[in-house]
């Protein structure tokens, strides 16, 4: 039990007794915006690409109460085509920057397609 105190104080003093930081959630991507090309929906947004582990597009129709996920895309990606989107629908997108820190969500953007 000595040496056992005696070992503990000694990383004590190593490292310090002061709990491990948690890591951030990433900054929200940027400047989300969309545009209708050829039937399908092309969105781009601005990220800090250092901080993400990856994006979450999230869309809902207007008339659906919750979010589905469209896409999981990797960390240095800043845009995804919708090609499942159909005509005479309003849908609202987000996108998500994930991180081990957590989760950062965009502002929505509403798109009608015609």
């Amino acid at each position: 039990m000595f040496i056992k105190n005696i070992f503990s104080r000694f990383i004590r003093s190593i490292v310090g007794s002061r709990p491990a930081r948690r890591p951030r959630p990433p900054p929200a991507p940027q400047d989300l915006c969309g545009e209708l090309v050829d039937g399908a929906l092309r969105l781009e947004w601005e990220a800090d690409v250092a901080d993400e582990d990856g994006f979450v597009v999230e869309r809902r129709c207007g008339s659906e109460p919750e979010y589905q996920v469209v896409a999981e895309l990797p960390e240095v990606t800043t845009s995804y085509h919708d090609d499942s989107v159909q005509r005479g629908q309003v849908y609202l997108y987000r996108v998500k920057a994930i991180s081990r820190g957590g989760a950062s969500v965009s502002e929505t953007i509403r798109i009608g397609v015609s």
